[in-house]
């Protein structure tokens, strides 16, 4: 990453915590800063970093994001530990020119104390057009959450023990894709 995101490259991002880059091409690359309320942030690059323009900026205090992920350039997710019960998930059709907030009725709702795991971009996996898989943690239980088409519209929860967590299904999606049923 070259210069450090912020309107013009100006404000002073040392106090964001950048943890997860997607990037799209050598020009493209979202930035994503974790935190709670308004240090979470995503930021979108078109220069190859010279740039960084906000594109989302977080406004409740009770949100804390934990991972972005994308599954062309205009479609991504980004996503929050659980709020009120409720998981938090960010939606963008266009680029991230625009993000907005699934409605709570359209994702299942969060185990007591439920979020996603290390906030370092890792706990989300993505397979072809319209499918999301999510890694939370809750007590001794881990969460997987599938979606399909632009998030929400249908979903399934699958709890394992947490001693697979997110590297099992994550392994697991991606031996599906290549035609094989785990991901030994």
């Amino acid at each position: 990453m070259r210069p450090v995101p912020g309107p013009g490259n100006s404000e002073n991002a040392g106090t964001l915590d950048f943890r997860d880059v997607d990037a799209m091409s050598d020009a493209v690359a979202y930035a994503l800063s974790i935190g709670p309320g308004e240090s979470s942030r995503i930021y979108k690059t078109t220069d190859g970093g010279a740039h960084w323009d906000l594109q989302l900026a977080n406004k409740d205090p009770k949100v804390f994001l934990d991972a972005m992920a994308f599954w062309d350039a205009a479609r991504g997710i980004a996503f929050s530990d659980s709020v009120d019960g409720q998981f938090v998930v960010f939606a963008t059709v266009n680029g991230g020119r625009s993000w907005d907030r699934v409605a709570a009725d359209r994702l299942p709702p969060a185990l007591a104390g439920e979020g996603a795991f290390a906030a370092s971009g890792t706990n989300v996996a993505m397979a072809g057009r319209d499918h999301v898989w999510i890694g939370t943690s809750a007590s001794a239980r881990a969460a997987v959450a599938g979606r399909r088409t632009h998030v929400g519209d249908r979903e399934r929860r699958r709890s394992r023990p947490a001693d697979g967590g997110i590297f099992r299904s994550h392994s697991a999606m991606r031996a599906r894709r290549r035609g094989r049923r785990d991901y030994q």
